[in-house]
């Protein structure tokens, strides 16, 4: 019989740091909603504490994980720090979903794959998921254990949610290092449907105070392309420019779109039109720049005058052509002939990727950035800085995504004109440094430097591997280096030899690729790192740095620089890919701010200037990264003193970052004149009434002082009425004095609907609204008090208020008259969780026109709803009007 719970001696062997003790406490707590979400810096131990979660929870567990080598750690750490004696692993573990055991641990890839292997047609794939399903639940798995699980692809997403929605009674345990805040509203809701809400966090700067983690800097080195490289970008853009123009000139083309079933006949398509805001939008873009003559009731269907038809730009026109070429409705899969041709054009210019268009950052434009050759230039420099800075001390470890063992056959005279592996070994070492001890490490290639051989066989002896097991052959190019060859059998354990002889120094620059050194590889002494990779993800650009801010035992003040490389191009607002990339990357990175003593993500915190760079910036910008690489000790003190030692209240602070275009103030003081001049004009016709009569008839009759006494106690009466309005307005207006104030207003209508329907249970007077200007434009919104769950509802909540429009139950909609003419409309979105039930999106309504001003509620579902859903996505679109909102972190 399986057994349905693990053995009673199974526990901890180890005393539980602090932090950890403090997300244990609360777990029973967390886990009311059968839903357990921990956010946890690498280097936490977040997998211990999820295997101490699967023992409490004492029942059939499947933990599923991104790759093999996580998969293997789960194990590993399960018997290596829960089994009693450390033994081998026990049977009751599998590896196999189709043959589950007590505790059955697989990856993402496994679980899609046992549902959908060897079925080709959709009712084979639906009868193979159904078949894991009983397989399970014949295993008695009650609870799914989720890491990082915020990386699956799509279809991985898809085998995940069928199964979690299989079970009735599952309890879902979801760990993370890096959440994926960036994405958008719908895609955060698909998240936190499944992990649920963030329950608890052990941050970054948690673990640096503990020293679990060394103090650590982020450094970028921007490079400009190549003169050939330039020159491949100007055809590229000229190629694209020309693509632009005959597509924008396409007579055809225009034929089409005028033709368009979403055209011609708009209100029978209302349905799909909602489906496809954007995609509408575009073709009226399209025809107002033809200068087509559009009928009125087309236009108001999005915008209210035909001026706010936006202009055509690579945006719009991307939008316009995905939808063309690419067609959801059935009826208009048949598309002409032409639309391959211009399919074929986009290609060939790297614009198209599937059936993404992309006009602006290219595929082909993006290549040259990533892979241009100046990035071996950029490592030249920061081998030289850091060499210069730590001389003996330095275990520098560089980063990239391919081998390219051909260029060790390359003639000696040629550079190399490719990155990898063997190009950056190659260019490093004919500069002939001094104290320059290379080496590559990578699944098939391993070359070390003469000098460190003996400690190489010293290190192989210890693993059982003796000289005549481990091969070793002079280079061709230079005897002072050899490359190694061994049994496949024991190929596995060369990682290990090669990390020992770079641990104790005989190595101080290793090149590996991120594939084999990217994850599960464990070398405490790195205190260099070099992400040379073109990996943009969360997951893989996190654990690489992870590699880096681990403590090393033997070195009790280590500090870790991480360079990453940027390729730019000079005098351009938008620099290329490399760019956008390493932005990404910053959303989950927190460090010290270069220019204020604080701990926060973001790119900001470089204190880099925007877009665009001059060649004399870009100068500038490197010869500061030189400044704070070399200075190790200041970089330990502006920790400590960021960290605020000996404060006992000091944590990681969760923000909405907003720009000022995002908050409504505007409104409240336009509604405030308009209250002022209704009253105004009110008390005007009062008085006017009063001496009209007796200026114009001297010797008034009856009737008409009957009749002007009237319509003076009629005005008077309005005025009466009115004066309540006014009083609020000027209430209104004065708490929403500066821009700030008007965002807390916001977020106080948030928070007091969230505590209305129960979900925020802490007692609102120990919960204090925050915010904070940032600059000019941008504004910062958190609140102090409350459990780390709250927090994560109210700042969803707010970036769904603030953010652009997406597809809302319910919106919030103020239309703005004054004297008669229609100024402006303002839309916001009834955040998902108030708006899930028409008595919380009615609260939400009356905690708004308390605390922000009149608004109307609109239910998005009715007819009526989707046109006006249909106008507030446009305009959500539409030239920037709705900055997307930011969620960052900061240590306060």
């Amino acid at each position: 019989m399986r057994a349905r719970n693990f053995p009673s001696n199974m526990q901890f062997r180890y005393q539980w740091r602090s932090y950890q003790a403090r997300v244990l406490k609360g777990i029973m707590q967390y886990l009311e909603d059968k839903r357990l979400h921990i956010v946890a810096a690498p280097g936490s131990g977040k997998t211990v504490l999820g295997l101490e979660v699967v023992l409490r929870l004492n029942r059939p567990t499947l933990i599923l994980a991104p790759t093999i080598a996580i998969r293997n750690q789960w194990v590993s750490r399960l018997t290596e720090m829960f089994m009693p004696d450390r033994s081998d692993i026990p049977e009751w573990v599998s590896f196999d979903i189709k043959r589950p055991g007590l505790l059955t641990v697989s990856t993402y890839q496994g679980l899609h794959q046992a549902m959908t292997r060897d079925d080709e047609r959709e009712d084979d794939e639906q009868r193979g998921k159904q078949n894991v399903v009983e397989i399970l639940r014949n295993a008695g798995i009650q609870t799914i254990v989720l890491d990082e699980a915020h990386h699956l692809r799509t279809n991985w997403w898809a085998s995940i949610t069928f199964l979690v929605n299989s079970f009735k009674d599952i309890t879902i345990v979801a760990l993370t290092a890096t959440p994926p805040y960036d994405v958008s509203i719908s895609e955060w809701e698909r998240y936190t449907t499944l992990c649920g809400p963030i329950d608890a966090e052990v941050s970054v700067p948690e673990l640096v105070m503990q020293k679990n983690l060394c103090p650590h800097q982020d450094l970028v080195m921007f490079t400009m392309p190549t003169i050939a490289e330039r020159e491949e970008l100007v055809d590229i853009k000229k190629q694209l420019d020309e693509i632009i123009e005959s597509v924008l000139s396409d007579k055809r083309l225009l034929q089409y779109v005028l033709n368009h079933p979403w055209i011609r006949n708009p209100t029978s398509k209302m349905e799909k039109i909602l489906d496809s805001p954007a995609f509408f939008s575009s073709m009226l873009v399209f025809l107002q720049y033809h200068q087509v003559k559009l009928d009125e009731g087309l236009i108001t269907i999005v915008v209210d005058r035909v001026q706010d038809i936006p202009r055509m730009n690579k945006e719009w026109l991307a939008i316009l052509l995905e939808g063309l070429l690419f067609p959801t409705e059935p009826t208009l899969k048949k598309t002409p002939k032409y639309f391959e041709e211009i399919k074929s054009k986009l290609r060939r210019a790297g614009a198209l990727e599937r059936k993404s268009i992309n006009l602006r950052e290219v595929k082909s434009r993006e290549k040259v950035f990533r892979k241009s050759i100046s990035k071996l230039k950029a490592i030249h420099a920061i081998v030289m800085i850091e060499l210069q800075a730590l001389h003996g001390k330095l275990r520098m470890v560089i980063l990239t995504d391919f081998i390219r063992p051909e260029f060790l056959k390359a003639p000696q005279n040629k550079e190399p004109n490719r990155m990898g592996v063997v190009p950056i070994f190659e260019s490093i070492r004919r500069l002939r440094l001094k104290n320059c001890k290379l080496a590559v490490l990578s699944g098939s290639l391993i070359i070390l430097p003469k000098s460190a051989i003996d400690v190489f066989f010293e290190e192989g002896a210890s693993f059982g591997l003796g000289p005549e097991k481990l091969r070793s052959k002079p280079l061709d190019q230079d005897p002072e280096y050899v490359k190694i060859s061994v049994n496949e059998s024991n190929r596995a354990l060369l990682v290990s030899i090669v990390t020992k002889v770079f641990g104790r120094g005989a190595i101080n620059i290793l090149i590996g690729t991120t594939s084999l050194l990217g994850e599960g590889w464990d070398a405490p002494s790195v205190n260099t790192l070099i992400l040379a990779s073109f990996v943009g993800s969360y997951m893989l650009s996190n654990q690489m740095r992870g590699r880096a801010i681990r403590t090393d035992p033997n070195v009790p003040d280590k500090t870790a620089n991480i360079w990453h490389i940027i390729c730019v191009e000079p005098n351009s607002n938008d620099p290329g890919g490399d760019y956008h990339t390493i932005i990404r990357r910053f959303k989950a990175f927190l460090g010290v701010a270069f220019n204020a003593n604080i701990i926060e993500n973001g790119f900001g915190r470089l204190g880099v200037k925007k877009p665009p760079f001059t060649p004399e910036d870009i100068k500038e910008i490197n010869e500061e990264m030189r400044r704070h690489a070399k200075n190790r000790e200041g970089l330990r003190e502006a920790w400590e003193k960021a960290l605020k030692k000996g404060v006992s209240n000091v944590k990681l602070v969760e923000q909405v970052r907003a720009k000022r275009e995002n908050v409504p103030r505007r409104f409240v003081f336009q509604n405030t004149l308009e209250t002022l001049a209704w009253q105004t004009i009110t008390l005007a016709a009062f008085f006017i009434l009063g001496k009209l009569p007796g200026l114009l008839f001297p010797t008034a009759f009856q009737g008409l002082v009957i009749i002007t006494y009237i319509s003076m106690i009629g005005v008077g009466i309005f005025a009466i009425r009115f004066f309540p309005k006014l009083i609020k307005a000027i209430i209104l207006f004065v708490r929403h004095g500066p821009v700030t104030s008007s965002l807390k207003q916001i977020a106080r209508a948030v928070l007091t609907s969230l505590a209305e329907i129960g979900l925020i249970k802490t007692d609102l007077r120990k919960i204090k609204i925050k915010v904070e200007k940032v600059d000019k434009g941008t504004m910062e919104c958190s609140i102090d008090g409350g459990t780390k769950r709250e927090h994560s509802l109210f700042l969803t909540a707010m970036q769904e208020v603030l953010g652009p429009i997406e597809n809302p139950r319910y919106l919030l909609v103020r239309r703005s008259m004054l004297f008669g003419r229609l100024v402006r409309r303002d839309y916001h979105s009834v955040p998902t969780i108030l708006g899930y039930k028409k008595e919380f999106a009615t609260i939400f309504a009356q905690m708004w026109k308390k605390y922000v001003g009149d608004m109307d509620l609109i239910y998005t579902r009715s007819p009526k709803g989707r046109k006006i859903l249909l106008k507030a996505r446009h305009y959500s679109l539409s030239a920037g009007l709705r900055p997307r909102t930011q969620r960052i972190s900061k240590w306060e």
